[in-house]
């Protein structure tokens, strides 16, 4: 600041001679320069200290929160893989567990599928069944295929799956294909699974992708109360549907879980 105040009292002085004026430019020009730098110091005196008590408070409350983001660390993407009890080698296993779901035939509750752990964590827990709730059972494989023997064995079953982390950015689920787009890495492949399509006592889920191997829930094999999963077909007809050319009346559609 003194340094503005020295270069106005020079400025009203003014001296008439010209190599006099000449030499007051410079110092004019020097002392405005000298002040723009002295206000960036400040700036950047001003921005340690609040790094500083940002330091302190982190350390304060055992955090290790940075100012500045982090870039450079790898990137990852998770999916969830349907009828496998572990990920595939590609990725790390997060979790493994049982998928979840509303009873088939409920009209209200949720409509999509969760895998759940094997080691529930409760809290605030109200004793006996509430009549008040959304409710969760386990999802079992329906339904008949004939020309799929994994699928035949597992009726009836449990549906097992896993939480995968792919050190990759993003993945997609890809319907009616079993192989990847380009570029893509193949996570699973598999089958289109969802509930029943036809009658008044079923209610709708969403399509999940489960693996072709379908893997089973060790020590079930029994119909029971539970959310329920079968093959999906593609329907083509000249009424409505479709596209047939690509599309076939009546077949199993495929899928496949990729990365990138």
């Amino acid at each position: 600041m003194w340094l503005l105040v020295f270069a106005g009292f020079l400025w009203v002085a003014g001296v008439n001679c010209t190599a006099t004026d000449k030499i007051t430019q410079h110092i004019l020009s020097d002392v405005v320069a000298l002040a723009s730098e002295l206000e960036e110091l400040k700036q950047d005196v001003a921005w340690l200290r609040t790094m500083r008590h940002i330091e302190e408070e982190n350390g304060r409350s055992g955090r290790q929160l940075s100012p500045r983001v982090n870039n450079t660390g790898p990137v990852y993407t998770t999916y969830n893989i349907w009828g496998r009890r572990h990920c595939p080698t590609s990725s790390e296993e997060i979790y493994s567990g049982v998928a979840g779901g509303e009873y088939y035939s409920h009209t209200g509750g949720a409509s999509d599928f969760q895998c759940l752990p094997m080691d529930p964590i409760y809290a605030r827990t109200a004793p006996n069944e509430q009549s008040t709730r959304g409710l969760m059972y386990p999802v079992q494989y329906m339904g008949s295929w004939p020309n799929n023997a994994a699928y035949t064995a597992s009726v009836n079953h449990d549906v097992p799956c896993a939480v995968c982390r792919a050190r990759r950015s993003t993945h997609i689920t890809v319907p009616a294909r079993n192989v990847c787009p380009s570029g893509w890495t193949l996570e699973y492949k598999g089958f289109l699974l969802a509930a029943y399509q036809h009658s008044s006592s079923y209610d709708r889920s969403q399509y999940i992708c489960v693996d072709e191997l379908f893997e089973t829930v060790p020590s079930t094999g029994s119909s029971v109360y539970a959310a329920q999963l079968f093959p999906a077909e593609g329907k083509c007809t000249s009424g409505g549907g479709l596209p047939c050319s690509p599309y076939i009346e009546g077949y199993e559609l495929t899928c496949a879980v990729c990365s990138i």
